[in-house]
C-alpha cells in the first residue's frame, strides 16, 4: 500500500500513467487505504514474532541491536511491550 511504483518495472510505466482517480472513489480509495494500514499494523506483532523466532530462538527476544534514537527504557522486553508501542 502507498508503493504501487515497485509492481512496475522500467518499461512498464506507461500503465501506471493511465490510471486515474475520479472525485467520487476518492473516499472509497482513502477507506481502503486506511483500513488497508490498520489491518498491517494489527498483523506487524506476528512478522515480528516469526522473525525472532527464527533468527533467535524466541518471539520475545528482540536482540542487543536498537536504533540510537529509541532510549534504553523505551525498548520492548517482549511482544506484548512491542504492540503497546505507538507506532509499532
Amino acid at each position: 500500500m502507498g508503493l504501487l511504483g515497485r509492481f512496475f518495472g522500467p518499461g512498464d510505466t506507461g500503465s501506471f500513467a493511465e490510471l486515474v482517480l475520479y472525485r467520487d472513489e476518492f473516499s472509497l480509495v482513502r477507506d481502503l487505504y486506511q483500513h488497508g494500514f490498520e489491518l498491517a499494523c494489527k498483523c506487524l506483532w506476528l512478522l515480528v514474532a516469526a522473525q525472532n523466532s527464527v533468527k533467535r530462538g524466541n518471539p520475545d527476544d528482540f536482540g542487543d541491536v536498537h536504533p540510537d534514537r529509541v532510549p534504553e527504557k523505551q525498548r520492548p522486553k517482549n511482544l506484548d511491550k512491542f504492540d503497546k508501542l505507538s507506532n509499532a
